[in-house]
């Protein structure tokens, strides 16, 4: 069997899977698709099953079935491989129904929701063995007005993917709402993972002085940057010990030196 007809064989058996998933709402046909022991991982909410009686539940618990009634999943574009395959697509539905793999728990708010989806399907043989299903959680949380819309204009995140993919705008996210900006002072702590030599992972707050960024929030005004950061004890010029952020004379530009 050539190369070409075994990735053709591929796509008419990831074809059948979904088409049993989402449009036929077959269980068996669809679990018919895939090994003895496969993995099915919605990864951003980390739902799924590993195992074949696992898969087989959580495809007639919390997927087959549990889909809104206008829910589609359009292929933009596909890789295909010997053993694998990768799609690029969209999904969109109207969030009208509890949807446990996307938006576990979450009643339904009657939202349009639309967001870019990557799927890699693994194959053994022509039977598939895993999916790993990625897509910007971020994004769908924004969309089920689950995040306040405020701080939603002050995250780096794009709501509108279709557009994204297609011929919308680009770059808007480094506009005016969300520049660096000076002359405020911020209160910052930024977390560096502990090491062995720093048991206690103590924190300390450190006054940023005026020259350092803040960001700008919508308005104009510039918001205070909360960063924290454990420190390490270090003695004193006179032995006494004392808490100070490591290299914190490099970062908020301190000149003095502190011995050890």
């Amino acid at each position: 069997m050539t190369n070409e007809s075994v990735r053709s064989q591929l796509e008419g058996v990831w074809e059948l899977h979904t088409s049993s998933e989402f449009t036929t709402l077959d269980l068996d046909a669809t679990m018919e698709t895939m090994t003895d022991t496969p993995a099915v991982l919605h990864v951003p909410t980390a739902m799924g099953a590993r195992g074949r009686e696992p898969v087989r539940d959580f495809y007639r618990r919390w997927f087959v079935g549990r889909n809104p009634r206008d829910f589609t999943l359009e292929t933009l574009t596909r890789t295909v491989g010997d053993d694998r395959i990768v799609d690029e697509m969209l999904a969109s539905f109207t969030h009208d129904i509890e949807v446990p793999w996307i938006l576990p728990g979450v009643a339904a708010t009657g939202r349009a929701i639309s967001i870019a989806v990557i799927a890699v399907v693994s194959f053994d043989g022509v039977l598939i063995a895993s999916e790993h299903i990625y897509w910007d959680q971020a994004s769908v949380l924004g969309q089920a007005g689950l995040i306040e819309p405020s701080t939603m204009a002050r995250l780096p995140v794009a709501v509108d993917q279709r557009a994204t993919l297609t011929d919308g705008p680009l770059n808007e996210l480094t506009g005016a709402g969300r520049r660096p900006c000076r002359g405020d002072i911020g209160r910052a702590t930024v977390v560096i993972p502990a090491g062995p030599a720093i048991p206690d992972r103590t924190e300390r707050t450190t006054r940023i002085p005026p020259s350092a960024p803040s960001y700008r929030e919508p308005g104009g005004t510039c918001a205070n940057v909360n960063v924290r950061r454990p420190t390490r004890r270090l003695r004193g010029p006179r032995g006494r010990p004392a808490d100070v952020p490591p290299d914190s004379h490099r970062l908020w530009g301190i000149g003095r030196q502190i011995s050890r």
